[in-house]
């Protein structure tokens, strides 16, 4: 049986290729863009289709795309959030923030109204990230205890 995002920290926590969700890779803002049926840009299918005080521009009104993105104060936003988190907030100190990043921005801003705050599940990804870390430790120790006991079992007793 798979359990979609915690199995993929699990990986995480024991050194495979993991497949994170969004919410927790690197900033947002520069891996993925949405646009809607509409020509309108944003920073993903939450914001496009929710937030308009959030949309990057048209495709349809400024064809430039890679200039809506440079001017866009929404998506300055996005590019400025982390490094807010980390001035503002007690993130860094956080042992998770290398796979948190501060969660979720729509999902902070739903909740708290900015997005330049840390995600409001905050101690929940904590208690996530440390139980699957726990859990991928366990797995460690376990495909390592088959080698322990084979080198235990082939060193060489010394005699005097």
């Amino acid at each position: 049986m798979s359990v979609g995002p915690f199995d993929a920290l699990i990986d995480h926590f024991t050194g495979k290729q993991a497949r994170l969700p969004c919410i927790w890779k690197e900033n947002c803002s520069i891996q993925f863009i949405s646009v809607d049926a509409k020509g309108t840009v944003a920073q993903c299918d939450c914001w496009v289709t929710s937030y308009p005080e959030y949309f990057f521009g048209n495709i349809f009104h400024d064809a430039d795309l890679t200039r809506m993105l440079k001017t866009s104060r929404a998506r300055r936003d996005f590019v400025e959030r982390p490094k807010r988190l980390v001035e503002d907030e007690d993130c860094l100190s956080c042992r998770y923030l290398s796979i948190c990043h501060g969660g979720c921005p729509v999902r902070t801003y739903s909740a708290l109204g900015t997005m330049m705050a840390k995600d409001p599940y905050c101690e929940v990804y904590k208690a996530v990230f440390a139980c699957a870390e726990a859990h991928a430790g366990a797995i460690l120790r376990f495909r390592a205890a088959p080698i322990v006991a084979l080198r235990r079992r082939h060193q060489p007793v010394l005699r005097e």
